[in-house]
């Protein structure tokens, strides 16, 4: 009954010595692993007529195979001098700044309390807005952690027209007659903020879901400057500046297949209705990052966007908003 109790405790004191002497030789380790054990079996012969148990050479020789593998085993392990650098997909801070060369597709009414409904304009085509325009861009993030990030954004998108109106057109609190040749501008600006949850965060994979909220800062206006027919007019200019709250949930994934490149892709959309303003957006995002240096980047993309947004007090404000194009922008991570 003492054998099992007597070589449970040569295995424990075997094993703690060999792999206590991390500096040794796998030879030298096992000199000592048997002349420890003809210390212990010796102790048992007394008592025991040096009877081995089956199981201990057993030991031995798993210590004597570690022993030989534990240089390799060392080798695989990233220590302070040979670990990994940080993904590319995990920046702290991560901010790019460029140009979208966008193409627009846009439909603005305003009513009047005292008009009533107001005229359905396209821009583009009723008076005559350029459908492509290059603009500012900017976007980034801020990681609090591996899986959780804040987003923010900010772009711009400004444009103005002369034209000479082929029907009669209400804006506001004003009709502007046929064939009055007026100027026209219409000037949007979108800030973003938002977060994002990655429930996948592989070191070369990563997808998140994100919710953004934006305010969309829109100011347009139509002035007359011409004449109906030969007879000069004066029938002044109206203007409308409104800020509408849009949010927008969205599901995206980044992938590293090489040691600088990234590329991602986004989706997203969402219907909301706060108050007297309802707001709607579907947007896809498409793109790759590319590093030159270790914080310096280039990044292309492609990105639609569709939005919709009414606000029904006071003087109300229809606007549906079609853009997509090519964005082109500098990377800066840190």
């Amino acid at each position: 009954m003492l054998l099992p109790r007597y070589f449970g405790v040569c295995r424990a004191m075997l094993a703690t010595d060999i792999f206590s002497a991390v500096d040794r030789s796998p030879t030298d380790l096992f000199l000592r692993a048997m002349s420890k054990a003809h210390i212990h079996l010796a102790f048992l012969g007394r008592q025991l007529r040096f009877r081995l148990a089956p199981g201990f050479s057993l030991t031995v020789l798993a210590a004597f195979v570690l022993c030989l593998a534990r240089p390799a085993l060392a080798q695989q392990q990233p220590g302070p001098e040979t670990a990994a650098e940080p993904s590319v997909l995990y920046p702290r801070l991560f901010v790019g700044l460029g140009g979208f060369v966008a193409f627009f597709d846009t439909n603005l009414r305003v009513d009047s309390e005292e008009l009533g409904i107001g005229t359905e304009i396209d821009l583009e085509k009723d008076l005559g807005f350029n459908n492509r325009k290059l603009d500012f861009r900017g976007l980034g993030y801020y990681r609090l952690g591996r899986r959780h990030r804040l987003t923010f954004g900010y772009f711009t998108m400004s444009r103005n027209s002369t034209a000479t109106i082929d029907e009669d057109i209400q804006f506001g609190d004003t009709v502007f007659p046929i064939d009055t040749d007026v100027e026209a501008y219409f000037r949007t600006s979108f800030a973003n903020l938002g977060y994002r949850f990655s429930f996948l965060a592989h070191d070369k994979v990563e997808a998140a879901v994100g919710l953004a909220l934006s305010a969309m800062i829109t100011r347009s206006g139509i002035s007359a400057v011409g004449s109906v027919g030969e007879e000069p007019v004066d029938v002044g200019q109206e203007t409308k500046d409104v800020t509408l709250p849009i949010a927008n949930l969205n599901l995206g994934a980044t992938w590293n297949p090489v040691s600088r490149l990234v590329i991602a892709a986004s989706a997203g959309g969402l219907y909301v209705k706060v108050s007297d303003v309802e707001a709607s957006v579907g947007e896809i995002f498409a793109g790759a990052n590319y590093y030159l240096l270790r914080n310096l980047g280039i990044g292309v993309g492609y990105n639609w966007v569709k939005l919709g947004a009414e606000k029904t007090s006071g003087t109300s404000v229809d606007v549906t908003y079609r853009y997509s194009g090519l964005l082109v922008y500098a990377i800066g991570a840190f």
